[in-house]
């Protein structure tokens, strides 16, 4: 074997440490005499370090995120993420469409002294309009809405439409229950001159 040189894939072998044992002390033999095949095995050996480097690298090298998140794993998760999306996606256009809707307009009247009792739906946007006619004339009004517990949902100035005789209360959102409407002359420290009931259910 000395006359001959390492055969590439015998080289190859030896440096894999997977060369059978009958051949191992020929190799090596010929390794110690032989000065180009001794640099063979230098190039094999760095190349096998490179590439057994390169290979780490990869193994460390962690998955791409569309990889992770399209993996069977998580595919539930992907999943419910989605249905979460569409709902808020959902949820906001109807909650945009329904801020847009205009207000439902509820007239507060009363006949002959005989209050009706006016209904609303709760939750929805409502504007209130009460018959001036059926109040005593006065330069200003104040309207105080109260739940029937007593606790104040609105109290402030009302304008007079003059073209129509009406005061329209500012738009609003009611929640379930009974509410007392008062109208004031002056300011809402003083006594009432009128008070409606108002439902909403």
């Amino acid at each position: 074997m000395n006359e001959e040189h390492i055969g590439q894939d015998i080289l190859e072998r030896y440096v894999r440490n997977a060369l059978f044992e009958d051949r191992l002390a020929h190799v090596e033999e010929h390794l110690i005499e032989c000065n180009w095949c001794q640099e063979r095995l230098r190039e094999e050996d760095a190349f096998l370090r490179v590439f057994r480097h390169a290979a780490a690298q990869v193994e460390l090298r962690p998955e791409s995120i569309w990889q992770n998140l399209f993996a069977p794993r998580h595919r539930f998760s992907l999943a419910m993420a989605t249905m979460a999306g569409s709902m808020a996606i959902w949820f906001s256009a109807s909650t945009y469409h329904s801020a847009n809707l205009p207000a439902a307009t509820v007239a507060l009247t009363s006949y002959r002294g005989v209050q009706q009792q006016a209904h609303v739906s709760p939750g929805k946007r409502v504007a209130l309009t009460i018959e001036a006619r059926e109040l005593p004339p006065a330069k200003d009004y104040a309207v105080q809405i109260v739940t029937s517990g007593g606790h104040t949902v609105f109290a402030g100035a009302v304008g007079l439409d003059v073209t129509q005789s009406r005061l329209n209360v500012p738009v609003l959102k009611l929640g379930r229950g009974l509410y007392w409407v008062r109208v004031y002359t002056e300011s809402v420290n003083s006594e009432p001159v009128m008070e409606y009931s108002l439902r909403a259910e």
